[in-house]
């Protein structure tokens, strides 16, 4: 004998039924702590809205704990022009080999705008 399972999600906030198409799963986290809620999609929007000024000034996070930056990673820099540039401010720097994060730094806060 053969069984089927039927999962139907309800709007966690009216607690409509939520058809194929007409809403989601929102996964989200707060002071630590990570979230679902089942929303239609009126309530997707309106969940979007309410958070979109605290996102825009937020800093995206990649994995547990580490903060992503706007900054390129030395791999996206012309690594040839951070040499050329921190050599033009004084500073010694070899032909190859890793730029120590102090130097990455002021290059990105002078020359790397």
């Amino acid at each position: 004998m053969a069984q089927k399972t039927i999962v139907t999600l309800i709007d966690d906030i009216n607690g409509e039924s939520i058809g194929e198409g007409e809403g989601r799963t929102v996964a989200f986290a707060f002071d630590g702590t990570n979230y679902e809620i089942d929303l239609l999609d009126a309530h997707v929007d309106e969940l979007s809205a309410a958070l979109q000024p605290y996102i825009a000034q937020a800093r995206r996070v990649t994995r547990a704990g580490t903060k992503s930056t706007s900054r390129p990673s030395a791999a996206k820099r012309d690594l040839a022009r951070v040499r050329e540039w921190l050599r033009a401010q004084g500073h010694t720097v070899s032909e190859r080999g890793r730029i120590p994060a102090a130097l990455l730094e002021e290059y990105d806060a002078g020359a790397g705008k």
